[in-house]
């Protein structure tokens, strides 16, 4: 008590006082700055991968066994305490950026949610990227809610972009109201998605410390690397090769320069400011040795997709059809190489060495997704590979791609194949149109071509791909009547007859036959008659003798009805741009169709048609994908069937009318009486269309029996026909039907 008493009569008691309560306040006031402490969690793709936690395995460039409807198939990872759930997610491959892919398609919209709440998320970040050939910009949604795997509250976005290298990469940042726990990125928009990382900011009464990042990211490289990693202003990184941890590790070595990596090497780094850590992370930099021979690569190639590092120097691409790539090593061997828009053309020489990804593919090695811009490798014109004489006996797996010649063969015309009399071989229309060989013992050919393997039903056919007519020689004792007929197809009006004509250096009978009697009928003088709708091949042929060798030609007659245009492959190939699609016309008979945003790519079997585009909401069409098909002067529609390929018929409507829809058959059907119509791609996926079949009746159709017949396109008419707009005042017909607007 004396001593308190003493304190009081102190000078110094209220300077004492004054500091006592300043920091009392300070206190109070730093807890309530730390209780309202806002937190960014950063997760990377590399610790996606890193943090796998259930038994799915994660691979590059494929979803495996993940499927949307059975949860136990699903990839889960924590990383920082914090755990995630996903689905149909893979690594992407290196000409994608190598970050975490998300797939779109049907069904399958990817997605990744954390199961793990968060508290009170106030902002969430998604950096993204896409190649810099790629026009298309990532598509996606993010959402929120109280619960897992949200999908009702959707953010809005600010973005911003720029180019990295090869790549443009977009940063989406989403500001949150009603601070919910949880969220989910869905690829729930049209294409993948390729995410670097995600961040959350959220409240927290706790400080954690970020996670180093790995500025040069982990994965398979050529050749040395300088790995570069960064954190937050004021951690210091630890770091350690040896695999322990650079927390506890006696052998860690403060980060102050990019770390040398000269083999295959795994860093872990951990962030620390002050006494507290971060967790921590690891990255691997695969150091690969570049194989050399296609021969080797065949070694190497397994049956799951594996990166591997190839010396292209010497390969030549030898032929390019649809998806496949061909390439030869100039020595006999070949490869296929798998992808679309690879950008290679016959006769590229290629050198350099690149990262790709290689697979056994029914039994034979194939690479995947190399196109001609692959970092590491450079490509000139000019490149020609002599072929290599070889028996049908000799050829194996290792030789598709390469270019060979073949001789002494002689044509099967009943198994469509060319043999030495041991073995066989068919010869392929990949690159060329074919001539009609001829079966005669007088007759053998020498090929040169490309070699590919087909392989159905675990049956594998070889096929020799010919070139230019020049790889063809015809070795004959007899001479070649030179038959043909004047076109190779043509088009009848049912009880038309053809105006072509059969020409022949032979002199004796020419026998003429058709497939289909009920479609068309030859006479025996060429005559040719459509009699129904329909198909039919006319055949005329020679017999061998007279000098000759025998011929068989063929020409094509399709018969359609009165008043019936039928559009197909000859008439839209060529037309239209890849991605986006543009105009696409043609017309016959004075019918004209006009797709708006279509490509029908030389070589292909149907014309793309591209989606509609919507609104976020997905409930209103912003820009339609529109097919116009108009009727000819003095004549009117009364029917369109428009065919696809398998499952890409789509639905459709004209106004507010669908079209009928025949899964089974993959047709779309509109009838009607109107001049001309719009049929709109309803779907915002794209439809492949194979043909148009148009029938047309005289007279045109006046404005108001087009409207009522055509359900008017959705569109308002008065009564003398003329559309007007939802301001008009009277009688006006919608819909086929008549309305008072007052």
């Amino acid at each position: 008590m004396l001593n308190f008493v003493a304190i009081i009569k102190t000078s110094n008691y209220f300077t004492i006082m004054k500091k006592i309560l300043l920091s009392f306040f300070s206190c109070i006031m730093a807890v309530c700055a730390y209780a309202a402490n806002e937190t960014t969690y950063t997760i990377s793709a590399q610790d996606i991968v890193a943090g796998k936690s259930g038994s799915v395995e994660l691979t590059t460039n494929g979803y495996g066994s993940q499927d949307m409807a059975t949860e136990s198939t699903w990839y889960t990872f924590t990383h920082a305490s914090y755990s995630f759930t996903s689905c149909r997610i893979c690594v992407a491959s290196a000409s994608n950026g190598g970050g975490i892919q998300l797939q779109n398609k049907n069904d399958n919209k990817g997605f990744i949610a954390n199961t793990t709440a968060f508290n009170k998320i106030k902002k969430i970040e998604l950096v993204a990227r896409v190649a810099s050939g790629n026009k298309n910009e990532p598509a996606f949604n993010i959402y929120v809610g109280t619960e897992p795997l949200p999908s009702e509250t959707k953010l809005t976005a600010e973005k911003a972009s720029k180019e990295d290298g090869d790549f443009k990469v977009f940063t989406y940042t989403y500001a949150v109201a009603d601070a919910p726990s949880y969220f989910a990125v869905r690829d729930d928009q049209a294409g993948a998605l390729y995410v670097d990382e995600i961040k959350v900011t959220y409240e927290s009464d706790v400080v954690v410390i970020n996670t180093p990042k790995f500025e040069t990211k982990g994965g398979n490289y050529i050749g040395a690397q300088s790995v570069v990693l960064s954190a937050d202003e004021g951690a210091k990184i630890f770091y350690t090769v040896d695999g322990t941890d650079p927390k506890t590790s006696e052998t860690a070595k403060e980060y102050s320069e990019a770390i040398a990596v000269a083999e295959t090497t795994t860093i872990n780094a951990a962030a620390k400011v002050g006494d507290a850590w971060s967790e921590t992370v690891n990255a691997t930099y695969t150091i690969l040795t570049p194989i050399a021979t296609m021969a080797d690569l065949f070694k190497a190639a397994t049956d799951k997709d594996t990166e591997v590092a190839i010396n292209f120097n010497g390969w030549v691409c030898t032929g390019v059809k649809g998806s496949n790539t061909y390439f030869s090593d100039g020595n006999g061997n070949g490869i296929v190489s798998y992808g679309s828009n690879a950008g290679f053309k016959a006769g590229d020489k290629l050198s350099g060495t690149a990262i790709v990804t290689l697979v056994l593919y029914n039994g034979y090695a194939e690479i995947k997704n190399f196109t001609n811009n692959a970092e590491g490798i450079e490509v000139a014109e000019g490149g020609e590979v002599a072929p290599v004489v070889v028996e049908i006996d000799d050829i194996a797996f290792v030789n598709q791609g390469a270019v060979v010649t073949i001789k002494g063969l002689s044509y099967n015309a009943k198994n469509k194949i060319l043999t030495d009399g041991m073995a066989d071989i068919t010869p392929y229309n990949t690159f060329m149109t074919l001539p009609d060989f001829v079966e005669s013992e007088s007759v053998t050919y020498d090929i040169t071509g490309v070699i590919i393997f087909y392989v159905k039903d675990n049956k594998t056919t070889i096929e020799i791909a010919p070139r230019t007519e020049a790889d063809i020689v015809t070795n004959a004792t007899l001479a070649d009547p030179e038959s043909e007929w004047s076109a190779a197809s043509e088009d009848l009006v049912e009880g038309e007859t053809a105006k072509a004509t059969f020409t022949t250096k032979y002199t004796g009978t020419v026998t003429y036959t058709s497939s289909d009697e009920n479609v068309a009928t030859v006479s025996a003088e060429g005559v040719i008659t459509a009699v129904a709708k329909g198909e039919a091949t006319i055949t005329a042929a020679t017999a061998e003798g007279e000098g000759f060798v025998s011929s068989s030609k063929t020409i094509t007659i399709n018969v359609v009805k009165a008043g019936e245009s039928i559009f197909s492959k000859s008439d839209f190939e060529g037309q239209g741009t890849s991605g986006s699609g543009s105009e696409v016309k043609a017309e016959k008979n004075g019918v004209s169709v006009v797709v708006a945003t279509g490509y029908w790519k030389k070589g292909d079997n149907h014309l793309k048609v591209y989606g509609s585009k919507y609104n976020d909401d997905k409930t209103e069409i912003t820009t339609p994908s529109t097919v116009t098909i108009s009727a000819p002067a003095g004549k009117h529609l009364t029917q369109v069937v428009m065919k696809a390929t398998k499952d890409y018929i789509k639905t459709w409507k004209v106004g507010e009318t669908d079209l009928t829809i025949d899964e089974e058959a993959f047709t779309a059907t509109w009838t009607g009486e109107a001049n001309d119509i719009t049929l709109v791609l309803t779907s915002n996926s794209q439809a492949r269309l194979v043909s148009f079949d148009i029938l047309v009746a005289d007279g045109e159709v006046d404005a108001i029996e087009s409207v009522v017949a055509d359900r008017a396109n959705g569109a308002i008419f008065n009564l003398a026909g003329q559309k007007v707009d939802d301001s008009y005042k009277g009688i006006v017909i919608k819909n086929g039907k008549k309305f008072l607007v007052k």
